[in-house]
């Protein structure tokens, strides 16, 4: 058996990553699949395929990954983790062929999402995402901090009553997090319908710079 992990880093700006010379993309979250293959799978089957798999579990996991449209995820635009360098492919190709030429038992795709306009205070992250269809009617802002993550609506400042609630977001939310959102509802509430009209804002940091995929 061969093993085949994917990776999706939701990449935004935050304030310990900027220098007066260069900015860079710090990835904000992530999200994750494994999967085990026999070579009767693999010799079958090639990259595009296993993005359909990535795909349907998503959609079955309920996770926003599982909305992308198939040209934003595709065999063009994922990456193959080497020891000294993100690979790209250039043409779609069978995973037998690829496990075979790295010579590995295990390969590792990542995909990066960069974007998501986002506001930082306190600790926590505030991302609006973009081209996230399955709440396209319900403008939400995600909260983050460290691994945790809760979305509260833009139009109510109400929690989802779905997402888990920890003990950190319980003793900040009445005077941190509520508080921020009313305070920059209306910006955020911006980005959100930018965004569903393709357009796509810089990220802001507390300071109020503005950074751009280019940076």
């Amino acid at each position: 058996m061969k093993t085949v992990s994917f990776t999706a880093y939701y990449c935004g700006m935050c304030s310990e990553t900027f220098s007066e010379q260069i900015m860079i993309y710090k990835p904000h979250a992530q999200y994750n699949q494994s999967f085990e293959f026999d070579d009767d799978y693999l010799v079958k089957y090639k990259v595009s395929d296993l993005i359909h798999k990535i795909k349907e579990r998503a959609k079955e996991e309920k996770h926003e990954t599982g909305e992308w449209e198939n040209d934003r995820l595709n065999f063009s635009n994922i990456y193959i983790k080497t020891q000294d360098a993100l690979l790209g492919l250039s043409e779609d190709k069978l995973l037998l062929d690829v496990f075979d030429f790295f010579n590995v038992e295990k390969l590792e795709f990542a995909f990066f999402i960069a974007g998501g306009a986002s506001l930082h205070s306190n600790g926590y992250v505030f991302v609006v995402h973009p081209n996230e269809d399955i709440h396209r009617f319900k403008p939400h802002v995600h909260v983050k901090r460290n691994d945790e993550e809760t979305r509260y609506s833009l139009e109510t400042l109400e929690r989802f009553p779905q997402d888990t609630f920890s003990r950190t977001f319980r003793r900040d939310e009445k005077k941190k997090i509520i508080p921020f959102l009313e305070g920059n509802k209306e910006r955020l509430l911006e980005w959100w319908n930018l965004y569903m009209n393709g357009y796509i804002p810089p990220v802001q940091d507390e300071n109020g710079r503005q950074y751009y995929k280019e940076s």
